[in-house]
């Protein structure tokens, strides 16, 4: 599971960057991707990125969700038929999709094609949520509970400053030595 964490870790931006051309590449509406990466995989690239740098792998619901809008986006550029997602009903104008091409299908296969391209890009969006949350939850822990450099107290104003000396005074007089002026 290590290994798998490690992986996927790894290979976050260059199957990002593949899987969103391949599926922009299927001829459904530029529009949606051009708004998909910058709104959803530059960000979620980024924080995985720097957890993969800070933590070294993903965690394991980190991983999955991530395979999971892999294998979303996979299937939707394979099943997408050209010219779909421009309109709503515009898929009855599209003649062919990558899927029906492979199995030999005809005008009549685009429509149910369409439907699983829909279903996946769906499935691929809910665990990019997921993959999100995850990260920012993650990104959150690590800013709560990372130790901040301890700072020299350093007074704010003039009653603070003759607290702080009134303190150093009594401490030195303890010890047996005078005050610093």
């Amino acid at each position: 599971m290590e290994q798998f964490r490690w992986a996927v870790g790894k290979l976050t931006l260059p199957m990002n960057v593949a899987l969103l051309l391949w599926a922009a590449s299927s001829g459904w509406s530029a529009l949606v991707f051009l708004m998909l990466p910058l709104t959803c995989l530059l960000p979620s690239t980024l924080m995985a990125m720097a957890r993969f740098r800070r933590k070294g792998e993903l965690a394991t619901g980190m991983a999955w969700a991530q395979l999971a809008t892999w294998l979303g986006l996979f299937v939707f550029g394979l099943f997408a038929a050209e010219g779909a997602g421009d309109g709503y009903w515009s898929y009855r104008a599209a003649t062919r999709s990558r899927w029906t091409d492979l199995a030999g299908l005809g005008a009549d296969g685009v429509e149910p094609s369409e439907s699983v391209a829909r279903l996946a890009l769906a499935v691929a969006l809910i665990a990019w949520l997921a993959l999100f949350a995850l990260l920012v939850l993650d990104l959150r822990r690590h800013l709560v509970t990372t130790r901040l450099p301890e700072e020299r107290h350093v007074p704010s104003g003039p009653a603070s400053r003759r607290r702080d000396l009134g303190d150093r005074g009594r401490a030195s007089k303890r010890r047996g030595t005078s005050a610093p002026r």
